[in-house]
């Protein structure tokens, strides 16, 4: 029998969307309590406000600033493919 140790990793999300999505219900699925959570607005004409995202988000969040992020941390970058193609990191 193998005995296998499973590590919990922190992790940092950077996450945007646009507003015909249900980002509510997808933060409530994606983010627990720890995680380091970055909420990023984007030049598109339906994207989600870094305030609208943030009223509605169920664990403290940030606003995403091009902060670097961690090399001893799980990066997380999802949500819409319009901010993916348009973030730098």
């Amino acid at each position: 029998m193998h005995n296998w140790k499973c590590e919990v990793i922190r992790q940092i999300w950077i996450y945007g969307t646009l507003k015909n999505k249900d980002y509510e219900k997808m933060m409530e699925i994606l983010f627990q309590e720890d995680d380091e959570v970055f909420l990023n607005s984007f030049d598109y004409p339906n994207a989600c406000s870094y305030e609208l995202l943030s009223q509605v988000c169920p664990v403290k969040n940030k606003k995403y600033e091009g902060q670097i992020l961690s090399d001893d941390k799980l990066n997380i970058v999802c949500g819409s493919f319009y901010m993916i193609g348009k973030i730098s990191f």
